[in-house]
């Protein structure tokens, strides 16, 4: 068996934004089964999500009630439209598409989208090649 291990050197904040660039096409393929329709996540939209991810991971430890309200609210949604240069009304649409296309379920993340990294987070391909 063949092994490509490319390592990738990351803070807590990066690894979200990188893991969903990785991801992407797969993601997209599971929005569109779910919505019936394809479903196209631009780089600012894959930026907010990244950084609800973040910010699920950062209050963790927290209760879920609490957890949500924290990220959602306004002091945390400005943070974020300052962090990627956009204006709340801007954030609040992209919001607004992330519950449209279901990665968001009202205040909070669904649950099959959300990714708890430790120190250490593989993301594994696996090419099984059958002759035709």
């Amino acid at each position: 068996m063949n092994n490509e291990v490319i390592p990738i050197n990351t803070t807590p904040e990066k690894f979200f934004d990188e893991y969903l660039k990785l991801k992407k096409p797969l993601l997209e393929y599971i929005l569109y089964k779910i919505n019936n329709k394809p479903i196209v996540l631009n780089p600012k939209m894959m930026q907010v999500f990244s950084m609800l991810l973040y910010y699920n991971h950062i209050y963790n430890e927290l209760p879920d009630e609490e957890k949500w309200k924290l990220i959602f609210e306004n002091g945390t949604k400005k943070h974020i439209a300052e962090k990627l240069n956009i204006n709340i009304r801007h954030l609040n649409t992209y919001l607004s598409v992330l519950r449209n296309i279901k990665l968001l379920d009202g205040k909070k993340i669904n649950k099959p989208f959300i990714i708890s990294p430790e120190e250490e987070f593989s993301l594994t391909y696996k090419f099984i090649i059958k002759d035709e």
